[in-house]
């Protein structure tokens, strides 16, 4: 294995999603009825989902506006899903 592959910036990006959905299944391991928790593993969904469409389906080499579109509609499914378990 070189040294190339182990600094990779896709490769960190991968253990970063590794990283984040072991937290998240850490979070729905807390006591039921935690809305924080929830809105916590929402949260993460939407970090790595940002991680996938930019890194991996090449988001970042897009022109800014489809960036813009992306980034906006994450935001607003995003806080409109977390809003919903915080609230209710």
């Amino acid at each position: 294995m070189t040294m190339d592959l182990l600094f990779n910036r896709r490769v960190a990006v991968w253990v970063a999603l590794m990283l984040a959905t072991g937290i998240g299944a850490w979070f729905a391991g807390l006591p039921a009825g935690e809305h924080w928790a929830a809105a916590a593993i929402l949260g993460l969904a939407a970090l790595k989902m940002a991680f996938v469409m930019l890194w991996f389906m090449e988001l970042l080499g897009a022109p800014h506006l489809w960036q813009m579109v992306f980034g906006t509609w994450l935001l607003v499914i995003s806080a409109l899903l977390i809003g919903s378990f915080i609230l209710f």
